[in-house]
């Protein structure tokens, strides 16, 4: 059984197992033949599936979001490649977890958990640590939502563990730019860097990969600041432990201004060094993701040049793998 669905090869008789997205039983005007066409998905991406023989009854039975095993003929058809599946041959996979058939990180997550624990463990400020450890390592229930969690809906590391890679960038991106200035509070950029962006844990749904109703109505940025005020204030409840005002200040502006600019979404501009060099990191990772997502796209093309970036002015990039070894004379 081939799992891969990208590498399904035409004129092949495959059997795979898939997560139906979508389905929608079309009629024909001209030659009144009905057929289903319906979205598959695995780990690897989304194919096209044509049922032709008996498509109604089949429309009635299959349900989107569930896994089903097909088999069927490959084929391209106006340059799309799609199963022609056999319509006595589906199955359900009663068993099967969605989870593994949705976009996953390139990045082992256990792995990345334990760099993010050691940042948190590298933290000397008591109250800071105590802030991050009551977060990250005491809340399971959060960490969970946490290591599955999508950074974005569209832009950037919009897939299973996209938010703890984003995270992890930014922190590494972040501490890069802080040994080069002076005057920067090490422990305050990471605490914001690790902080920032866990609203999302409630603004998006992983599937459907879509925002909550939570997310749509009020966002990542005042979810974060609501739920880091919350710790903070279950803190200082707890005896010998307590929190600065003005470091609770500082770390809350973090994530507000994160964004960067009113028009961005973030309610405040950065206003400390952390704040700015925070909102920077934040940005060159996002755009750099589009970027190199897109070169990725255009090298599988075999194209000089990538599509339309839409978070970077629909500027279009050079891919130098397009180029032969001649180098200039292919140009």
């Amino acid at each position: 059984m081939i799992k891969d669905i990208l590498d399904l090869e035409d004129n092949t008789r495959v059997e795979v197992d898939v997560l139906v997205l979508k389905k929608d039983l079309k009629r024909s005007a001209r030659t009144q033949g009905v057929r289903l066409e319906i979205d598959l998905r695995d780990s690897s991406g989304i194919i096209k599936g044509i049922v032709f023989d008996d498509a109604e009854r089949v429309d009635e039975v299959i349900e989107e979001g569930k896994i089903y095993r097909v088999e069927g003929v490959v084929n391209t058809y106006n340059r799309e490649r799609r199963i022609v599946i056999n319509k006595d041959s589906i199955r359900i996979m009663e068993d099967a977890d969605v989870y593994s058939y949705l976009p996953h990180t390139e990045e082992d997550i256990d792995l990345m958990w334990e760099e993010l624990t050691n940042h948190i463990k590298s933290i000397k400020d008591k109250h800071m640590h105590a802030l991050l450890k009551y977060f990250f390592l005491d809340d399971h229930e959060f960490a969970e939502k946490f290591k599955l969690a999508p950074a974005a809906v569209f832009y950037h590391q919009n897939y299973i563990g996209g938010l703890l890679e984003h995270t992890l960038k930014v922190v590494n991106i972040a501490l890069v730019l802080a040994k080069e200035y002076e005057g920067i509070d090490r422990d305050l950029l990471l605490a914001g860097a690790l902080l920032h962006d866990v609203g999302k844990v409630k603004e998006y749904n992983i599937f459907p990969l879509e925002r909550t109703p939570e997310g749509r109505l009020l966002g990542h940025i005042a979810l974060g600041y609501n739920m880091v005020k919350s710790k903070i204030d279950n803190l200082r409840s707890i005896p010998g432990i307590g929190f600065p005002k003005i470091m609770e200040l500082r770390i809350l502006h973090m994530i507000l201004s994160h964004h960067g600019k009113l028009e961005w979404g973030s309610p405040v501009v950065p206003m400390t060094s952390e704040a700015l060099v925070l909102h920077y990191a934040d940005v060159i990772d996002s755009k750099m993701w589009s970027v190199f997502a897109k070169l990725k796209e255009a090298e599988k093309q075999g194209d000089m040049w990538t599509d339309n970036i839409k978070n970077l002015d629909n500027i279009r990039f050079f891919n130098p793998a397009s180029l032969k070894e001649d180098g200039e004379e292919s140009i």
